[in-house]
């Protein structure tokens, strides 16, 4: 056999049994979670996501959702590790800030951002998650010139 045509079959072969593993992961998280949805976002990344989570997420990813704009929204995503994979909070994503325009590894939070996420009833432990994360990256004080 050609050695192509062999990468091919290997190829459909491996496909088809993720597909199969896939098949098998979703119909035990939809038993579970029967508001079991697929979120997209503007990237067209895939995420499994249930209102179901909100309250018990423990976990959030954070990322911004532009990495050339000096002031990138900042995301906060809640979600729980079950069954070897990451179920994220409907809504699965949160801006709770951006990029601090004065140096890009700083961020700002938004006003507002901790009432977002108790109204969506997203976790304490996450939304303490969310805080420290913003505490952490918080641009230090500038100091104030003296002018005399």
């Amino acid at each position: 056999m050609d050695d192509s045509v062999k990468q091919i079959i290997d190829a459909a072969e491996k496909k088809a049994k993720e597909d199969a593993d896939r098949v098998v992961l979703l119909e035990a998280l939809m038993k579970e979670f029967p508001d079991l949805k697929i979120a997209t976002n503007r990237w067209g990344r895939q995420r499994y996501s249930s209102a179901s989570v909100n309250a018990i997420a423990d976990k959030v990813h954070f990322g911004h959702n532009c990495g050339c704009c000096n002031d990138s929204p900042l995301e906060a995503r809640p979600y729980i590790e079950i069954m070897g994979t990451e179920l994220f909070s409907d809504p699965d994503c949160f801006m709770v800030g951006e990029r601090d325009y004065r140096n890009s590894y700083y961020d700002e939070a938004w006003s507002g951002w901790r009432e977002k996420l108790e109204a969506s009833g997203i976790s304490k432990k996450a939304i303490d998650r969310v805080e420290s994360y913003l505490e952490a990256h918080e641009h230090p004080p500038i100091p104030e010139w003296d002018e005399d």
